[in-house]
């Protein structure tokens, strides 16, 4: 695990799926709490309204669906920081990365264990099918090369505009100019853009309409490895 110490009382801390112990830091009742900073996070989202226009059945649904990613984080490989109020240790951010050479969605059974995830999930979502085709949709538009992946940034809404977010991306944004690789993620608000922009990302592509009725946009977003533009 690293731990980088900030000026202001916020601390983040790495783990990978061997740190993820019970009892421990990102156990899984820990997991739940990342959760439910996720559905703070992502309230009112035009992906999680598309999913669950009910915005009561969003509030009870959204966990599990953030629970499902972190999962996969957890099996795949992938890497989840967690911010950390330094005075009361709880989290109030947290980001989950995969490195370049690891692919979120796994091979044939992973694939077919995420399709079941996602129907149960998404069971009470307007039209699950539809909600389903989004996600694999999303999926296709990653870059063929390798990268690095921010499949999400979650910050608690009481501790936005604080730089958490900035600390939470930062060292995989640094390891992928060392790896000479680009990053990548995705977004689908034009607020996001104008963020990701400020930390170096650029719009690959997009707004892309992925709902076939203008209800949910994507934006493909890449940042170049240091090395690269400063030639």
């Amino acid at each position: 695990n690293s731990e980088i110490v900030t000026p202001d009382p916020i601390f983040v801390q790495e783990f990978q799926a061997d740190s993820i112990r019970p009892g421990g830091r990102n156990s899984s009742e820990e997991l739940r709490v990342l959760a439910t900073i996720a559905t703070r996070s992502f309230w009112n989202d035009p992906l999680s309204n598309h999913f669950f226009p009910d915005l009561l059945d969003q509030h009870e649904r959204s966990p599990a669906y953030f629970g499902t990613l972190l999962d996969r984080a957890v099996r795949n490989a992938g890497i989840v920081s967690v911010a950390y109020d330094a005075t009361t240790e709880f989290p109030v951010g947290f980001s989950i990365w995969y490195p370049p050479g690891i692919d979120p969605v796994g091979g044939r059974l992973e694939t077919l264990r995420q399709y079941v995830e996602d129907a149960l999930v998404l069971a009470t979502s307007s039209d699950k099918f539809d909600a389903i085709r989004l996600m694999n949709d999303k999926k296709e538009l990653h870059p063929a090369t390798d990268h690095w992946y921010l499949e999400l940034l979650a910050t608690d809404p009481k501790f936005q505009r604080r730089g958490v977010g900035q600390r939470l991306i930062q060292p995989q944004l640094q390891q992928a100019d060392l790896n000479g690789v680009i990053a990548y993620l995705e977004t689908q608000t034009a607020s996001n853009v104008e963020y990701y922009v400020k930390h170096g990302f650029e719009v690959a592509d997009g707004p892309l309409d992925v709902d076939q009725a203008g209800t949910v946009n994507f934006w493909t977003m890449i940042k170049l490895p240091l090395a690269t533009t400063q030639t």
